[in-house]
């Protein structure tokens, strides 16, 4: 079965930015099963030759993505690369974040991974400089946008948007100053000088009904009183600035308000003496209390009511004092709410009477009630009848004759004793042999304690419903009863009209092939529905014809004039065809057993029969001593299918392996470990230990000797027969291993130009030395591996390389396996 290995990726998706959605498009065949690996350590598995993967990469990168398709023959695999780009981070700040229209502000970009910007200032404007200055003409609060792009290579561009705000104000706090601000007589000059220049107008309101222009100005004040100096200078690029002083002029003088007439207490009454030059003010309120404030205004609460005219002192800086007496008089109400009530409780309603116990010092003249069940009154004795059980926030709102009032609002618990009202919730009609349920709709306030059931045939029941099984058709008067602990009732009636129902007598259940057909027969009633009408002849006939393809029960609905309707149910069985399961093919060695499975079906008949264990069983255990292919035919236990399957056991001989005699080697040695097979092919080599192999699973691997060691080999067939074999090998080492030159030219041509140990099956060199004809010591070095150049002796004599001579060397070497050996010699410097 071969397959067609077809998968491919939207043009557009093949680079993106993160996080990146790749939909893999599957159209093969042939296959079983697929393996997606997506390249980012990600997997899955599906069964579907034509269908669509999605994915997502969180990470930039490059991903080889791999399909593999399987079948139960082969495999394949393809392969497509999907570039995820990384996604660029927007960032920006602000020099400031708070200016005035004509301010600019710097706007410092922050954004990575980023080639490409668009400002927008929220204003209309925009910019694509990295780092840009704006300035705003208007004031208000500005979203500034910067939108970063990352252009890829693929055409591709990676964006990302980041915000800030910017407030932009049209006034700012401004800054003047006066040559004087406080004098205890008048007239009073003052020089005002604007200090925010550059200016291009300064207006100045002196407080006293005059105005002036300049950023430096002269006023004389004449009167004495407190002035409001402001200032308000525009600057190029049409920022405004403003600013607020005070000049202070005493000397007493004036005049003193009040609210006469009627206060309501504790209302607090305001005294305001408009003066000039006073440094202090002794109030009398007309009541026995007086005080002395600095402060021009002053409230007073009189405690108690009654009819009262005040007076002020004005008091001045040089000990002056004026006195303002008062003309209108106040008089102070005081009203205090209150009420009291009285229930009489009937069913369904309570009558609530309310009594006015207010006071009020200059007498009562309306009292106004709310029940809070949205009904009202007025008057000093109410009434008002609740309906509902509950708590009512009663309000009664008392006036006096003076204007004042006063609003007391009491939550007055009401119980009324609820009237049910019932209702039975039925059918009109019924048919007979049916169980008919009444329910209860019971809507009460009060709990129900009392409901009681009266059917015309004599029949009661008590609770919220009734259920009744009415076997003979007739008419029947129902009447229901609900009552409360508080013994207020309500009755309900309902009539009842119960048809006769219809007997229905249907086929017995019965079994069929697939493809057969058999007659369905009813009988009890003038009319019938058969469901599902699927597979029949006709579904309101009295005697179809059934060829259903699947078990299916037959329900039949017989039917009279009045609709009553009875029931029967016939179940066709449908046997249909084998669908036999078995075992995979598999492979044994001889002398081995293979265990054989069939599912599927009722019955089995395995051949051929020699090698078998049994031929009639689902799981017989198969001997065979050569490849065999056994059939094993399934009945399904009914005389309509059989199915049939085949089994290939393979058979297969044990190998042999040998791997020679016991080999002895000198260390170092790189030595082909070579084996002779019998009953091949093999299919598997596993060589052990691993160490100092070329390879582990290769029929000739090279084995670096380095000391004593056996080598076992595993070979296996492919019907999984396996032998294995093991070489032993001892190690020696010797002199002629390692090699000192004679003479070296150290000249610096890149050829002969170091002294060094070499050697094969050396691990390591203790120490090698050089001396002169005089015995001196002019080179070692110590435990260092052979072979390596950088360890060698470059002739060099303190640092210089020394003329020609001949020079004593002597050096320790350690083999592979231990064994130590000393060398000595001379060598030559030749020029």
């Amino acid at each position: 079965n071969n397959i067609n290995l077809n998968f491919n990726v939207n043009g557009t998706d093949n680079f993106g930015c993160t996080p990146h959605t790749v939909a893999f498009i599957n159209n093969s065949s042939g296959a079983s099963n697929f393996v997606w690996n997506f390249g980012d350590g990600n997997t899955l598995s599906t069964v579907d030759n034509i269908d669509t993967v999605y994915h997502t990469y969180s990470s930039a990168g490059t991903y080889p993505v791999t399909l593999t398709a399987i079948n139960s023959c082969t495999d394949t695999i393809a392969t497509r690369t999907i570039t995820v780009y990384p996604k660029p981070t927007a960032a920006f700040a602000s020099n400031a974040y708070t200016v005035c229209i004509g301010q600019a502000i710097q706007l410092i970009n922050q954004s990575v991974n980023s080639s490409t910007y668009i400002w927008d200032f929220g204003d209309g404007t925009t910019s694509v400089l990295v780092n840009p200055a704006h300035t705003y003409s208007t004031a208000g609060l500005y979203n500034i946008r910067l939108v970063s792009y990352r252009n890829n290579p693929s055409g591709d561009v990676c964006i990302d948007t980041a915000y800030q705000q910017v407030l932009v104000r049209d006034t700012l706090p401004g800054f003047f100053t006066m040559s004087d601000s406080t004098s205890s007589c008048a007239p009073l000059t003052v020089t005002f000088v604007n200090r925010v220049r550059p200016s291009v107008t300064a207006s100045w309101n002196f407080g006293d009904g005059t105005t002036a222009q300049g950023d430096s100005v002269v006023h004389t004040y004449t009167l004495p009183g407190i002035y409001y100096v402001n200032l308000l200078v525009s600057v190029p690029g049409g920022c405004r600035y403003q600013a607020r002083d005070t000049v202070s002029i005493t000397g007493p003088s004036g005049n003193f308000n009040y609210a006469g007439g009627y206060v309501c207490l504790p209302e607090a009454v305001l005294f305001t003496a408009n003066a000039s030059n006073a440094s202090g003010y002794t109030w009398n309120f007309g009541d026995g209390n007086i005080i002395t404030t600095t402060a021009n205004s002053v409230y007073h609460v009189y405690t108690n009511p009654g009819n009262y005219v005040p007076s002020v002192s004005l008091q001045g800086a040089a000990g002056c004092n004026f006195p303002i007496q008062g003309i209108d008089t106040i008089k102070a109400d005081k009203m205090r709410a209150g009420f009291r009530y009285t229930m009489q409780q009937q069913c369904g309603t309570t009558i609530v009477q309310f009594t006015d116990t207010s006071s009020a010092f200059f007498g009562i003249s309306n009292t106004s009630w709310r029940f809070g069940d949205g009904n009202s009154g007025a008057g000093p004795v109410v009434s008002n009848s609740y309906t509902a059980t509950g708590v009512y926030n009663v309000e009664m709102i008392v006036t006096g004759t003076s204007g004042c009032s006063d609003t007391l609002l009491i939550p007055v618990s009401v119980q009324v004793n609820s009237i049910p009202v019932s209702s039975i919730v039925a059918d009109d009609e019924g048919c007979a042999r049916e169980t008919i349920m009444f329910s209860a709709n019971v809507v009460s306030t009060d709990p129900v304690t009392i409901q009681q059931w009266t059917l015309s045939n004599g029949v009661t029941a008590t609770g919220p419903s009734f259920s009744y099984l009415f076997n003979l058709p007739g008419t029947y008067n129902l009447r229901y009863v609900a009552g409360t602990a508080a013994g207020c009732f309500d009755t309900a009636l309902h009539t009842i009209t119960i048809r006769p129902t219809p007997v229905v007598n249907a086929t017995a259940n019965t079994t069929i092939c697939l493809g057969n057909s058999i007659q369905l027969n009813v009988s009890g009633a003038p009319s019938y529905q058969w469901n599902p009408s699927t597979g029949l002849s006709c579904s309101t006939c009295a005697n179809p014809v059934a060829t259903p393809t699947i078990t299916t029960p037959y329900i039949v609905t017989g039917s009279n004039a009045f609709g009553c309707a009875a029931y029967d149910t016939v179940v066709v069985t449908v046997i249909q065809p084998l669908n036999m399961s078995t075992s995979s093919d598999l492979n044994i060695c001889i002398g081995q057993s293979a265990n054989l499975l069939a599912s599927g079906a009722a019955s089995y008949v395995w051949t051929p029969a020699a090698t078998l264990s049994s031929t009639t069983i689902s799981n017989p255990v198969a001997n065979p001593i050569n490849t065999t292919t056994y059939r094993v035919i399934g009945y399904d236990g009914h005389n309509c299918f059989t199915d049939t399957a085949f089994i290939t056991v393979g058979v297969g001989r044990y190998p042999t392996v040998n791997l020679g005699p016991d080999l002895t080697l000198s260390t170092g040695t790189i030595h082909p470990l070579n084996s002779t097979i019998t009953n091949g092919p093999i299919a598997v080599w596993n060589w052990s230990p691993a160490t100092d192999l070329s390879c582990v699973t290769c029929p000739l691997p090279l084995a670096t000797i380095k000391k004593d060691i056996s080598y076992t080999v595993k070979v296996t067939t492919a019907y999984g027969c396996s032998a294995s074999d093991t070489v032993n090998i001892k190690t020696f080492c010797e002199n002629s291993q390692v090699f000192i030159p004679n003479a070296f030219t150290p000249d610096g041509d890149g050829v002969n130009d170091i002294l060094m140990v070499r050697g094969k099956g050396i691990v390591t060199v203790k120490f090698f030395r050089i001396f002169n004809r005089w015995g001196e010591l002019v080179y070692e070095r110590t435990n260092f591996p052979p072979n390596v150049a950088s360890y060698g002796w470059d002739g060099k004599v303190r640092g210089v390389v020394g003329p020609p001579d001949v020079f004593v060397y002597t050096a320790e070497v350690v083999c592979e396996n231990g064994t130590p050996f000393v060398y000595k010699g001379n060598t030559s410097i030749i020029r």
